[in-house]
């Protein structure tokens, strides 16, 4: 109780694929608009509010390099997560190598969600997360984020 982990070690990664079962079953359904806001929704409370302060003063570009980083950290063995600066105001984000158990369209739309949720924490407006490339059952994909 006194030094809980962090939120993203409660439920070890190999479950969450049973967890979107679960959620496209009694919630969601196949609605990869709720599964890309819950991502989003769930990396904004993953960043405590001093993180939230600090991410305001930091380039978007440096944060969502750092939060690809951060990938390799907390989901171990489970593939890479890179980002590289597309243009003044946007960037390109390649997930390679990602076990085939653990993508579905709705994993992606949660991912999309997520890279919305780490560039609003930044203050960026016009947000926007295009995909370029694999995503479906994939294990790999590419996505341009882009702010304004």
């Amino acid at each position: 109780v006194r030094r809980p982990p962090l939120p993203v070690a409660w439920i070890p990664v190999h479950h969450f694929p049973e967890l979107v079962r679960a959620v496209r079953a009694h919630a969601f359904g196949g609605d990869e608009r709720k599964f890309e806001e819950w991502g989003r929704q769930a990396m904004l409370a993953d960043l405590r509010t001093i993180y939230k302060m600090f991410i305001r003063f930091l380039s978007p570009q440096f944060v969502i390099e750092r939060g690809a980083k951060l990938w390799q950290t907390y989901a171990r063995n489970q593939g890479s997560v890179r980002a590289v600066a597309d243009g003044p105001s946007s960037a390109l984000v390649s997930y390679e190598g990602l076990p085939a158990e653990l993508v579905s369209p709705e994993f992606w739309a949660y991912q999309r969600g997520v890279l919305l949720g780490i560039m609003e924490a930044t203050g960026m407006k016009q947000l926007a997360v295009e995909t370029l490339e694999g995503c479906a059952n994939a294990t790999h994909a590419r996505f341009r984020v882009s702010w304004g």
